[in-house]
């Protein structure tokens, strides 16, 4: 997904409005399990990939996408939904 859908430029132009946290829990060992803990904690699946959007101020949970997208314009379509869940055109 990194190689394949990020770098493709709608996807680039959309993710730089956003932060970007990644937490790695495919790792593998104690340090792993650690991080799926975490992952699982803060967006309620051990599933790799996840993304999830929420808005920084609140929490509020704009867009959720466990096991990534199948494509770059499927990805694009989840971003803008999401900025305009927060009421920003995408």
């Amino acid at each position: 997904m990194e190689r394949s859908i990020f770098p493709e430029p709608a996807v680039r132009d959309l993710m730089q409005r956003f932060t970007r946290v990644r937490i790695y829990a495919d790792a593998a060992g104690e340090e792993g399990a650690r991080a799926r803990k975490v992952q699982a904690e803060l967006v309620g699946t051990e599933t790799v990939p996840v993304i999830r959007i929420e808005r920084a101020e609140t929490g509020e949970r704009l867009g959720m996408l466990a096991g990534g997208p199948k494509d770059a314009a499927a990805f694009v379509t989840f971003l803008r939904e999401a900025l305009a869940r927060a009421g920003v055109s995408g």
